[in-house]
């Protein structure tokens, strides 16, 4: 798996935003890194000359519409190690059906916010969690007309496939049973070269073991990213995840008497850790943790679904009685 002590990837979506960010951690952290974009040339010859395709790690940072073709061009090859931009496929059909297409691979899917120091912080000063909220607001105005994220057809994905699986995965990594029980488009906009595209929203999920969890995104709003999480003893923990180019994040804990004191301020690089964790992964560990398993990917795309489902009920005015069947994940 290695060259001259240092792992092979290749990075695929290499000219877009997530690939340049991918690509500045790679050359940070030593790896030998060849990138492309599979909708163009295939890297050279010299570029890979005596590497094995099976000795190469994959990094999918193509539009979320082509990853699992992505993953497909790679696997024909001969790849097995795989890492994947959130979300990891358009919708949960089209991420299983690749999955089951690819059934000897180690696929690690980046939900980054898992790896923050920040996030585990403030899991760690509130035990049994009984209330979740988290905001993640972006003025994507600029992206969008730039079509950044949009696929080959132009089209740019939904607005609960842009800040909102990150709020997915950290909810669903912190109460596991989940389950979106309503989800309201706030308000309609321009994105790009689509009009009438939904850029606000809010899902609440729900479990029996606890009492609510809110997740809230608008890419039409001043950058933030928020979380807050309580329990039935009068702790809670806010998040301010760094948005800043310092990564500093910040962590405030509150007891029961309102008291509250800074528990966290410290540089949060979250893509760095999830790179590291990544690699470590195939080259020592032997397996793909848990909270980046293509199982849990499978489930954070299942509740983005419920979400898109809903919201467009609500906002074309055929909303449904109750939510739809708990989707299956395999």
């Amino acid at each position: 798996m290695r060259t001259n002590g240092s792992p092979v990837v290749v990075l695929a979506g290499a000219r877009g935003a997530a690939g340049r960010m991918h690509a500045r951690i790679h050359r940070a952290l030593g790896h030998r890194l060849v990138e492309f974009d599979p909708s163009g040339p295939p890297p050279s010859g010299a570029a890979l000359r005596r590497i094995p395709w099976d000795e190469i790690i994959l990094d999918v940072c193509t539009p979320t519409s082509v990853h699992a073709r992505s993953l497909a061009w790679g696997y024909a090859r001969g790849v097995r190690r795989f890492l994947v931009e959130k979300p990891a496929a358009a919708s949960l059909a089209a991420w299983q059906a690749q999955v089951a297409a690819m059934p000897d691979a180690q696929i690690f899917v980046s939900h980054p916010y898992l790896y923050s120091r920040a996030y585990l912080a403030a899991l760690d000063a509130v035990p049994a969690i009984t209330e979740l909220s988290t905001t993640f607001d972006k003025d994507r105005a600029a992206d969008d007309t730039a079509g950044r994220g949009a696929g080959p057809d132009g089209q740019l994905p939904h607005l609960f496939q842009v800040e909102a699986p990150h709020q997915f995965a950290m909810l669903l990594a912190a109460v596991p049973g989940l389950r979106v029980s309503t989800a309201t488009i706030d308000n309609i906009g321009t994105r790009g070269a689509e009009r009438d595209a939904p850029v606000a929203g809010t899902v609440v999920l729900e479990d029996t073991q606890i009492d609510r969890a809110v997740l809230a995104t608008d890419l039409r709003s001043a950058r933030r990213r928020w979380l807050e999480l309580r329990n039935g003893a009068g702790a809670r923990a806010s998040v301010q995840f760094s948005t800043t180019p310092d990564r500093i994040s910040r962590v405030w804990a509150t007891d029961r008497q309102g008291r509250e004191r800074l528990l966290f301020e410290e540089v949060d690089d979250l893509l760095r850790y999830t790179m590291v964790r990544a690699v470590d992964s195939f080259l020592r560990d032997g397996a793909v943790p848990a909270e980046a398993s293509a199982r849990f990917g499978s489930t954070v795309l299942a509740r983005i679904d419920e979400a898109i489902v809903l919201g467009e009920q609500r906002r074309l005015g055929d909303v449904p009685v109750s939510a739809p069947p708990l989707t299956t994940v395999a």
